[in-house]
């Protein structure tokens, strides 16, 4: 409808809303913040960037979103070298410096219980050897920045071609919360740095948490947000949107 904007928002389980109400997500309390806002929560449990990507592809673009928020987590960035995770799920990878898929329709559960009777336990145990060498060496790190900004740039150029405007949030989780110095950790800045150089608009809210903190509010450090971290996330978010010049006037 006119005057109104529609915000999509995309992440994992804290986006989600894992352990609290539909009605004490961010992403509710976002679109009571703000006037004239349908905001639509897309987070999912356990979803890596790369399915977040596909998932804004195949059905966020179908709503004409105005702003698509990315509810960033870098223990996401893990997920997007995995062809499983609690379920199979797709897998890209960066090839001659373009984003590829590398697998094809994805097996339901039951096809994959059907198969696993017939797989070699000791492949996997071979599989699950070499995975760890390669993190010790640091080889996996660096295909997962790589592979993570590639996904994170198809992101934006998806959500621009559709007519959106992109929003990257950086979600303070467990010890991120409760910290009282104004100092930001190796992660947020390689977050923040990010944005900057692909001129993508960061909402960095841990100040919002930071000040609660600092005026003796005890946040929920350990497993998903409560409603308190929710409200706070949505808070922070409306108010650099604001200030971002992300909404209507």
């Amino acid at each position: 409808p006119a005057g109104v904007t529609r915000i999509v928002v995309l992440g994992d389980s804290f986006t989600f809303g894992e352990e609290v109400g539909d009605e004490e997500t961010f992403s509710h309390y976002l679109h009571e913040l703000i006037p004239n806002s349908e905001v639509l929560n897309l987070g999912i449990h356990g979803y890596g960037h790369d399915q977040m990507l596909r998932y804004l592809k195949e059905e966020g673009i179908r709503y004409h979103p105005d702003i698509v928020i990315l509810g960033f987590m870098p223990d996401d960035m893990e997920r997007n070298v995995l062809s499983f995770r609690d379920y199979a799920k797709p897998h890209y990878a960066v090839k001659k410096g373009r984003l590829e898929l590398t697998t094809g329709p994805i097996e339901r559960p039951e096809e994959t219980l059907a198969a696993e009777a017939w797989r070699s336990k000791f492949v996997d145990l071979l599989t699950m050897a070499r995975s760890r060498y390669e993190w010790r060496t640091g080889k996996t790190s660096a295909i997962t920045r790589d592979l993570t900004a590639a996904i994170l740039d198809d992101m934006k150029a998806t959500i621009e071609a559709a007519g959106a405007r992109p929003a990257y949030a950086y979600l303070p989780v467990y010890g991120e919360i409760p910290r009282l110095d104004d100092g930001m950790t190796s992660r947020e800045r390689a977050f923040l740095t990010y944005c900057r150089e692909r001129r993508i608009e960061s909402l960095y809210i841990q100040p919002y948490f930071r000040a609660k903190a600092k005026e003796g509010v005890s946040f929920k450090t350990e497993g998903h947000w409560g409603p308190l971290e929710h409200l706070t996330a949505a808070e922070g978010l409306a108010k650099e949107l604001a200030a971002k010049g992300l909404l209507a006037r």
